[in-house]
């Protein structure tokens, strides 16, 4: 498991979620087809679990292309516990940018 360091978008909006995000420190592992990204606070409280795996042709109602990883669930309870405020699509978007880094 390693941590990425996370460069958010000039297109993420910036809102009080983003604000949030950017103290979230999130550790990418690679499991057989799957990403995990584990998700803990500055504290290192863990806060969330998000799974992806890579898009297929199966895939035609997300809309990705193939050879990006889609997110396929979370387990984000206590995320939305600590942090109420925080916009579903945004933890989706920020979790997408880390499985899916620019080359």
């Amino acid at each position: 498991m390693f941590q990425l360091p996370i460069i958010l978008s000039p297109t993420f909006p910036h809102t009080m979620t983003h604000t949030i995000l950017e103290q979230l420190i999130p550790q990418l592992e690679i499991q057989e087809d799957k990403k995990v990204i584990t998700i803990t606070d500055e504290g290192g409280e863990h806060l969330g679990l998000l799974y992806y795996e890579l898009a297929k042709k199966g895939f035609t109602n997300k809309p990705i292309g193939l050879n990006k990883w889609g997110m396929v669930e979370c387990k984000i309870e206590r995320l939305y516990e600590k942090y109420p405020e925080i916009e579903p699509l945004d933890v989706l978007r920020w979790g997408t940018q880390i499985a899916n880094p620019q080359r």
